[in-house]
């Protein structure tokens, strides 16, 4: 598993969701929502959606001040609540993580006190980071930070490789193999991984490319 956060480190997380709830003005239930949000991504059998993910993604977020506040703290939200739920037994439902993350996203949201519009664009975004197919109308910048890790120094994506491995560790090993193969093929395949990021695009897909030529040796 990715090495726990540090305290500090949780209480960035902490700092980070309250600011934006403060910017959008939300005032009810945000700490229980919070603590929510720990107790999910701390469950036993993740290994890569942990904590770490979303402190690192939050790390690689503009300001505010490049961002506007509004959007920024949208952008926070989606973060937290894109993985939400997070169980690869059920991989064979399509999108059913994705589609039950946004659900409980816009839930909570509004029940915070975000407005439908605001709550329903966050579900739009969570819903849009299967990574697959159209993402036409998506927010393509909130996307690319999900992606940020496929283009880190090799031994930080290793380290994912391994820890994304783990949380499929019922699936047998030709199995696994093949269908992690697809995936990076698929990724590889398109024209533009990161939409909003190009100097990130040659690091990740050698990072692919290298894993891709494991799997297949």
């Amino acid at each position: 598993m990715s090495k726990p956060l540090s305290t500090e480190e949780i209480q960035e997380l902490r700092v980070a969701w309250l600011t934006a709830a403060a910017y959008l003005r939300l005032d009810n239930r945000v700490e229980y929502w919070f603590s929510k949000a720990l107790e999910q991504y701390s469950e036993p059998h993740r290994h890569y959606h942990v904590l770490r993910h979303l402190h690192h993604m939050l790390s690689f977020l503009h300001s505010a001040d490049d961002l506007g506040d509004e959007f920024w703290a949208l952008c926070v939200f989606f973060i937290f609540f894109h993985d939400w739920v997070y169980r690869t037994e059920f991989t064979k439902i399509p999108a059913h993580s994705e589609k039950v993350s946004a659900h409980i996203g816009y839930c909570s949201l509004r029940d915070m006190g975000l407005d439908e519009v605001r709550s329903r664009l966050v579900e739009k975004w969570i819903l849009a980071s299967t990574h697959k197919g159209d993402v036409d109308g998506a927010n393509t910048y909130v996307l690319d930070l999900d992606l940020l890790i496929l283009s880190t120094s090799e031994e930080a994506y290793d380290e994912y490789c391994s820890d994304v491995r783990k949380e499929f560790g019922w699936v047998p090993e030709e199995q696994w193999r093949k269908g992690r193969a697809d995936f990076l093929k698929g990724m590889l395949a398109k024209d533009k991984i990161f939409m909003t990021r190009p100097l990130e695009e040659n690091a990740a897909r050698a990072n692919m490319a290298r894993e891709l030529q494991r799997l297949e040796f």
